[in-house]
């Protein structure tokens, strides 16, 4: 294999999932095998949703940015039963949670 080429680097959230727990659960931790288990998680799942959620968009007629409509829309064909409710609950609720920690408005 030759050096000189860059390997392909795998997409890593350890630091977007911690800063999440942090700021919703701050007496909360995390092992680190836990974090490998939520990070391979995301890493699998992401693509997925991105490509439902396009999918939603063009069928809404709208090649535009992505909004929560169109993720709310993927998940709840990706996912089954009262899964699909809780996620996009316990989704909303730590977005507004956050957005109220940092004052996005």
């Amino acid at each position: 294999m030759n050096r000189s080429k860059k390997e392909k680097t795998m997409l890593n959230f350890n630091v977007y999932i911690y800063k999440v727990l942090n700021t919703l659960h701050p007496d909360l931790a995390i092992s680190s095998d836990a974090m490998d288990m939520m990070n391979n998680i995301l890493r699998n799942m992401m693509p997925k949703l991105a490509q439902e959620a396009s999918k939603c968009n063009k069928i809404r007629k709208k090649n535009s940015t992505l909004v929560a409509r169109d993720i709310s829309n993927a998940v709840m064909e990706l996912f089954s039963g009262r899964m699909v409710y809780r996620a996009i609950y316990f989704a909303s609720t730590s977005i507004f949670k956050i957005s109220n920690f940092y004052n996005f408005y």
